[in-house]
């Protein structure tokens, strides 16, 4: 689930490591990244409890997959049509084209 948390706020969840060691010291002892809102950024509070419940370490209180499917914020969306290629279209033509842009033109 870090990559849900990565996508929502544009950063990677931890600090730069030094080595292997460090990044398995941080993942394994420290504790788990958690969504919250910021100036920049504003979730739903179901997003937010979805995200970080689903960053809970100990697997035993981690929720399984079916518990997750009725978890409100998914519920949400069973209910809704959701145009997520338009959504990411319209994302792609906000952002300026570059040389190493899959759209870019010469």
């Amino acid at each position: 689930m870090v990559f849900q948390y990565e996508l929502a706020t544009g950063r990677f969840p931890y600090p730069k490591w030094n080595s292997v060691f460090d990044q398995l010291t941080q993942v394994v002892r420290g504790d788990p990244p958690q969504l919250s809102n910021s100036e920049e950024r504003r979730f739903s509070p179901k997003f937010i409890f979805f995200v970080n419940v689903c960053l809970t370490k100990d697997e035993s209180k981690r929720p399984k997959y079916k518990e997750l499917l009725k978890d409100p914020f998914i519920q949400m969306y069973e209910e809704r049509s959701v145009d997520v290629a338009g959504y990411v279209c319209r994302l792609l033509d906000q952002m300026p084209a570059s040389p190493s842009s899959p759209t870019y033109m010469d």
